[in-house]
């Protein structure tokens, strides 16, 4: 009874302590931690109620051994462009066959590629690199270690993601699905959040990057971010440099896209133009705000212009290289390059300058 268990409890609740936990938890191949019956059971102090105490959350046993600390994983993110208006004109039945047989293919690519499957939200799939390893049993456990071959794992897996994309139907209009896909790399924590289904997840300014990596990007076309890009090196090519994005949270990044169908690139060059165009009155306001190595680039091309009688519209103000990514070399061409040539470009984004070249 309650009573009895009261009665048998210490008087002292803080001499009641938990078992040290294992050194990690080991789960069979093919078993999701975020599934609920992982961890149904707790374990808490009985005289101890659910909740916090002075300030401190009570963490069930599996919570307390699951909180992982990464130094450097790669996360991914990748959602279904016109996902949300097809489900306005598709039925329900529709919606669910066409996005369950799409996820189950890229089940399957999760497997092949070693990665590991976080969750999915409505039409968008989370993915993490080095952060599972797997023993030679099958046996999978949560690691600290990190994979030197993590970011290439997951760009392998996207790569493969939008090819396997390309060959399915959108319902409603027939179209080939395009993604929209998202990557970047650091370091994250992971755990077990809530008691009713509770869920593994990732947290950290990680997480968030890679979220808007995915959400600045353009369909069928993967973007990463220039710390992916530094850690692929030269095992993978076929890279657009887009010149550098406003990124919300974090300011101007150098980013970079996996562009195979080549139909990213005009998408990204309009969508800089349009921005531009928006902002081009402000120049001044803008060349005011940099570093004086750049601002007096930006005010020559201003003072060229009002000669010459153009606007300042298709000028890009150059914008110091942010120091996670000064030690990209500039060896991409940017998207504004591709699409307009060498002799087309009225003036590009500059590039983050390499540490073994001289600085102006």
């Amino acid at each position: 009874t309650a009573a009895g268990t009261d009665a048998a409890a210490p008087a002292d609740a803080s001499a009641v302590t938990l078992p040290p936990p294992p050194r990690s938890l080991l789960l069979p191949s093919g078993t999701n931690p975020s599934s609920s019956c992982c961890f149904s059971q707790s374990v808490t102090s009985p005289s101890t109620p659910t909740g916090s105490t002075g300030g401190v959350a009570i963490l069930s046993g599996a919570q307390q051994y699951m909180a992982r600390s990464h130094e450097e994983v790669t996360v991914l993110f990748a959602d279904i462009a016109s996902f949300t208006s097809m489900c306005g004109q598709v039925s329900p039945h529709h919606v669910m066959a066409f996005l369950n047989d799409l996820f189950i293919t890229f089940d399957r690519l999760v497997e092949q590629h070693h990665v590991y499957k976080v969750e999915t939200i409505g039409d968008c799939y989370m993915v993490c690199g080095g952060l599972v390893e797997e023993d030679a049993e099958g046996f999978r456990s949560v690691t600290e270690t990190v994979d030197p071959l993590h970011a290439h794992k997951v760009f392998a897996f996207a790569a493969d993601m939008l090819t396997a994309a390309r060959g399915v139907a959108m319902p409603g209009t027939g179209q080939p699905v395009q993604l929209r896909v998202g990557i970047h790399s650091g370091p994250v924590m992971s755990g077990i959040v809530g008691r009713k289904m509770p869920r593994f997840c990732l947290f950290g300014d990680t997480v968030n990057v890679a979220s808007r990596m995915e959400s600045t990007g353009v369909p069928g076309a993967v973007h990463i971010s220039a710390s992916t890009r530094a850690l692929l090196g030269n095992s993978a090519d076929g890279f657009l440099s887009t010149g550098g994005l406003s990124v919300k949270g974090k300011g101007f990044m150098f980013t970079y896209l996996y562009d195979p169908s080549g139909v990213a690139a005009q998408q990204m060059a309009a969508r800089r133009s349009q921005a531009v165009s928006r902002t081009g009155s402000g120049m001044e306001q803008v060349v005011a705000a940099l570093p004086p190595a750049a601002a007096a680039a930006a005010a020559a091309a201003v003072a060229v212009a009002a000669v010459t009688g153009s606007t300042t519209s298709g000028i890009v103000a150059p914008t110091a290289p942010s120091p996670a990514s000064s030690d990209i070399a500039p060896d991409e061409p940017t998207c504004l390059e591709s699409v307009q040539g060498d002799a087309g470009a009225a003036a590009v984004a500059t590039e983050p300058p390499s540490r073994m070249q001289p600085q102006p």
